[in-house]
């Protein structure tokens, strides 16, 4: 562009200088006042010419260094400009952003992310909240007048929010801080992590931002005897555990979590604390009230077309324990 200004003002330099010599060749003469003036006259012309050509130019740099300028103002506004800031994502977006898709992962349907990605929402004041629970709604979700449970409200430092109540826990929010929170309760399979990643990129790279939706609890063997030991201090009566299990896909994590809570037990109940019986919730996978037939806590798997019934390795890992701890009184 600056070649093509030098250029074009060179030749019009060169036509007023020989306008005088060709202008004598017919006797006649132009004086130097009217020379400088005319010349005055065609650069400026020359400019307004090319001011269309100089905004392409200028937005065609800008485009080269990943920057829109949708308009000739923008381009001069651009060139007083030595610090660019992009958002989060540097992408361009038109208003709020908007739950368009619930991503499942292997194992876990569609219902049940949408259940739990809801349910995370109903608190959530921002635009981008509420399309997840109208998202939901448009597949089949239907919102609950009340829910028990605590909310955990959305905050800079955790990058979440979600719902802790009775058997549970819902976090919704960046990939990373949902996956170390997953994390604190036992490590993520590989095959798990690896999805997971697949589908986060592929959202990023389509330009949306991916928001990750985890379930779960804390898993600590040893509430079970501090639980049994503060009822029977509370209530002066002996104890019956009705109910006792973990929730999860993984039954490794529950053949591992039994004997060990079971064992905590067993030293509870040589301490003093009297134990009438104890109960693993539960013998089979059931329909949970929250969740429906999504949550894992049965000893057994059963197929819900044949109702065919599978013991899983934590039923040995029961049998076995009960076995040896049925002698001191468990």
């Amino acid at each position: 562009m600056n070649i093509l200004l030098a250029s074009l003002s060179i030749v019009f330099l060169v036509v007023v200088l020989t306008l005088n010599p060709i202008a004598s060749y017919s006797a006649a003469t132009v004086s130097l006042p009217m020379l400088i003036a005319l010349l005055v006259c065609l650069i400026p012309t020359t400019i307004g010419a090319l001011l269309s050509a100089i905004g392409i130019a200028g937005m065609d740099r800008l485009v080269q260094r990943n920057v829109l300028a949708m308009s000739g103002r923008a381009v001069e506004a651009a060139g007083d400009v030595t610090i660019l800031l992009l958002d989060k994502t540097g992408t361009v977006t038109y208003g709020n952003r908007q739950a368009r898709e619930f991503a499942a992962l292997t194992g876990v349907t569609e219902a049940e992310l949408v259940r739990a990605a809801a349910l995370s929402s109903l608190s959530d004041p921002t635009p981008e909240g509420k399309s997840i629970v109208d998202l939901a709604a448009e597949r089949g979700f239907s919102r609950p007048d009340s829910w028990a449970g605590d909310i955990v409200p959305f905050t800079a430092q955790t990058r979440m929010s979600g719902i802790d109540f009775t058997g549970g826990r819902i976090r919704k929010g960046a990939g990373s801080a949902v996956l170390a929170w997953v994390g604190e309760t036992g490590p993520v399979a590989d095959t798990v992590l690896a999805e997971l990643t697949a589908q986060v990129e592929r959202v990023s790279r389509l330009g949306g931002t991916p928001l990750v939706v985890g379930m779960g609890s804390v898993v600590a063997p040893e509430s079970l005897a501090g639980a049994v030991r503060y009822a029977h201090e509370v209530a002066g009566v002996p104890v019956f555990v009705t109910e006792h299990g973990m929730q999860t896909e993984d039954d490794t994590l529950r053949a591992e979590f039994i004997p060990q809570a079971l064992a905590h037990l067993a030293e509870e109940v040589a301490a003093g604390t009297p134990v009438l019986g104890y109960a693993h919730w539960t013998l089979m996978d059931n329909f949970e009230w929250i969740f429906g037939y999504g949550p894992k806590l049965g000893l057994f798997a059963v197929h819900r077309d044949t109702f065919t019934r599978t013991a899983k390795p934590s039923a040995a890992a029961y049998a076995a324990a009960v076995a040896e701890l049925r002698p001191v009184g468990v």
